[in-house]
C-alpha cells in the first residue's frame, strides 16, 4: 500500500514533465533543422562595443548573476548591497521575505559583462548578465532577451546599455526569486543555450535537494565552500551544463527532457514535506480517481 501511495505521487508531480516532454517532440524536430542559432540581445537601445556606460549589448558572459551596484532589501536592514548578501539573510521576493540558502556564485574578483537595464520609475538600473533570468510581463526569460518597451512587473523599459564590472554574485531563496533593483528576477540562469523548455522551473525543481537539507539543519548551509567562484553544492552540474552547451540544439533537448522525470520527484518529494496532508489529499484523490475508473 505504501508504494502505491509513492508512486501515485510521483505520478502527480511528474505528470508536468512528461506533458512537456510530448509537447516538445515537435519543436525537437524542428530544432534538427536549425542546430546553430542562439538567443540574441534582442530591442532597442542594444548593440554596440560593451564598454562601461556605453549603449550596446554586453557581450554574452558565462557568469549567471548580478553586479555588486545592485540593491536588495533585507528584513530588517533594509537596502543592502548585493555583495553585502549572505546566507541565511530573508531578502524581499515574489511573494514576501525568502531565505537566501545559497550563493551560487560569489566571487569579488571575477570581471564579468553586464547588461544595464532602465526602466521607468526606477531609480537605478538592474545590472544583470545575459543569462541570468528575469520576470518579462510575468514570464521567465533571460536577460539578453529583453527589449525597450517590454514590461518587467509594473515598470516599462526604458533603455538597455552594457557595462563592465569587477564581483559578481547570485544568491539563490527558497521561493526562487528575488527582487533587486526594483525588478522581480529569477534566482536562476538559462543554463542552456536552445532548450524550449522554463529554465526556471527546471532549476527550482533542481535545488529541491539542497532546499531540503538546508530546511533540516541550516548550519550545513551556512558555511557553503566555492570552487572557482561556484557553490560546491552545483558546481558539478554548472560544470556540466557548461560542457552540454558545446552540444547542438537537438541533444541539448534530449538532455534536458531526459532530466525532468529525476529532478520532478525531487520537488515532488520536497513538497511532500513540506505539505504532507496537502500531499496526501492528492493521493488520495488520485486512488479514488483510478478506483472509480477501474470500477466503470
Amino acid at each position: 500500500m505504501k508504494l502505491n501511495l509513492v508512486l501515485a505521487f510521483l505520478g502527480v508531480v511528474t505528470a508536468d514533465a512528461v506533458k512537456t516532454a510530448e509537447q516538445l517532440r515537435g519543436q525537437l524536430k524542428r530544432t534538427l533543422q536549425d542546430t546553430t542559432g542562439a538567443p540574441t540581445a534582442g530591442g532597442d537601445g542594444v548593440g554596440g562595443d560593451g564598454t562601461e556606460g556605453g549603449d550596446g549589448s554586453a557581450a554574452a558572459s558565462t557568469s549567471p548573476c548580478f553586479s555588486r551596484f545592485n540593491d536588495v532589501e533585507v528584513q530588517g536592514q533594509g537596502m543592502t548591497s548585493m555583495d553585502s548578501i549572505k546566507v541565511g539573510d530573508y531578502v524581499r521576493s515574489g511573494t514576501d521575505f525568502s531565505r537566501v540558502f545559497s550563493l551560487a556564485h560569489l566571487d569579488h574578483e571575477f570581471e564579468a559583462d553586464f547588461l544595464q537595464i532602465y526602466a521607468d520609475g526606477l531609480q537605478k538600473p538592474l545590472e544583470i548578465t545575459g543569462m541570468h533570468m528575469l520576470f518579462s510581463s510575468g514570464k521567465a526569460v533571460r536577460a539578453d532577451e529583453v527589449s525597450v518597451g517590454d514590461m518587467l512587473g509594473e515598470s516599462k523599459v526604458s533603455e538597455i546599455k552594457s557595462v563592465k564590472r569587477t564581483g559578481v554574485y547570485a544568491p539563490i531563496t527558497e521561493s526562487g526569486d528575488i527582487v533587486v533593483n526594483g525588478i522581480l528576477a529569477s534566482s536562476y540562469f538559462a543554463f542552456l543555450d536552445q532548450v524550449p523548455f522554463n529554465q526556471h522551473v527546471m532549476s527550482h525543481f533542481f535545488f529541491a535537494p539542497h532546499r531540503m537539507m538546508c530546511s533540516f539543519d541550516f548550519k550545513m548551509c551556512e558555511n557553503e565552500g566555492h570552487t572557482n567562484g561556484y557553490t560546491n553544492w552545483a558546481a558539478w552540474a554548472i560544470q556540466l551544463m557548461e560542457k552540454a552547451n558545446e552540444f547542438v540544439a537537438p541533444v541539448q533537448v534530449f538532455l534536458a527532457v531526459s532530466a525532468l522525470p529525476f529532478i520532478s520527484a525531487a520537488y515532488g518529494f520536497e513538497q511532500m514535506l513540506i505539505a504532507p496532508f496537502t500531499t496526501l489529499a492528492v493521493i488520495a484523490f488520485m486512488l479514488y480517481k483510478k478506483n472509480q475508473t477501474v470500477s466503470n
